[in-house]
């Protein structure tokens, strides 16, 4: 005597639509294992663009000295000014987006100098007290920026 079995219309859709959404989340999957332009590398700034990013940051902190001495910005502004620009520069010469960071992950990228700079600026940034000197901020900015290798 023979049998014989077939399956239900309705569950051989079920089959073939998993298999399809399975295939679909495995390609996505292996195109990013795969795929390494998604993840962004240090630059390689060549001597003289290392020499003309310093230059310009150096004199956007010139710029903002000058207005601090003259009044026309407080000490918090002058302090958010500070961290976008050494943020900005980290980010020209690295590659990495330090602007979207916080301190602890700017502490794990191993720049001491960087990190230290950070973190007076947070403090500013995120007082318990609103006490900051910006002229000092500003020549420590000037230092990382000059040391930067």
């Amino acid at each position: 005597m023979q049998v014989s079995v077939s399956l239900q219309e309705n569950f051989i859709q079920e089959i073939i639509l998993l298999t399809i959404f399975i295939t679909i989340v495995l390609g996505i999957g292996l195109y990013f294992i795969f795929n390494k332009k998604h993840q962004k590398l240090p630059k390689n700034n060549s001597y003289s663009d290392i020499r003309e990013i310093k230059k310009r940051y150096l004199q956007k902190l010139e710029m903002l000295e000058t207005k601090l001495n003259k009044g026309k910005v407080h000490d918090k502004k002058a302090h958010f000014e500070i961290s976008s620009i050494i943020r900005n520069f980290a980010y020209e010469m690295t590659n990495i987006k330090v602007q979207n960071y916080t301190l602890k992950e700017i502490k794990n990228l191993n720049n001491p100098n960087l990190y230290e700079l950070m973190e007076k600026c947070y403090l500013v940034e995120f007082p318990k007290d609103s006490s900051g000197d910006a002229k000092k901020l500003i020549d420590k900015t000037r230092k990382v920026i000059e040391q930067w290798s």
